[in-house]
């Protein structure tokens, strides 16, 4: 019985480890953090921001 407790612990820990440690990759690879809005990969350029000049 306690050889059982001990591995359901030790599973219990390692799936938890895996968990935060893939977040935390996944957050690296994106550029932010889970639950946080995504941020714009470019900038608009100058020539993108202006208005249409009239004809």
């Amino acid at each position: 019985m306690i050889a059982e407790a001990v591995q359901d612990a030790s599973m219990s820990f390692k799936k938890v480890l895996i968990k935060r440690a893939l977040g935390a990759e996944l957050g690296q690879h994106l550029g932010y953090p889970r639950g946080a809005q995504r941020q714009s990969v470019r900038p608009i350029s100058a020539a993108m921001a202006r208005a249409p000049r009239p004809c």
